[in-house]
């Protein structure tokens, strides 16, 4: 059944587009759902970020030392949802670490050197 709510198109780089299409495909969800997701999270984040800056421009000077310094407490607080937005996406992504895959049933793979033996091929034998 066809969604009464608002719709949006939005223009995305290559790479944000592969990490999006490739969440997708692993969660057997759509892309625009998964987009929905993320921007359902940092949307009011964004929302206190942006009313917070159009109040500290009417401001005098000296209120505006003192909202700065209230700002960076706000910047650290938004750093850490930031983070851990971040850590959700690398669950989703299925791994620990960026850049850090996780194998099949948790087990991460060993490189030759660290305790493993090669692979061997019959080729150019």
């Amino acid at each position: 059944m066809p969604t009464t709510n608002p719709r949006v198109q939005v223009t995305l780089t290559r790479a944000t587009f592969r990490a999006l299409n490739t969440l997708a495909k692993r969660h057997s969800r759509s892309m625009s759902s998964l987009a929905a997701e993320v921007l359902n999270d940092l949307l009011p984040q964004l929302s206190l970020a942006l009313e917070t800056a159009a109040a500290l421009r009417k401001l005098s000077p000296a209120e505006q030392e003192a909202r700065r310094r209230q700002l960076d407490i706000f910047a650290e607080q938004a750093q850490a949802h930031a983070d851990e937005a971040q850590g959700r996406l690398y669950e989703l992504l299925g791994s620990t670490e960026r850049g850090t895959p996780r194998r099949a049933g948790g087990a991460q793979r060993t490189r030759p050197g660290k305790g493993a033996t090669p692979h061997r091929t019959n080729r150019g034998v």
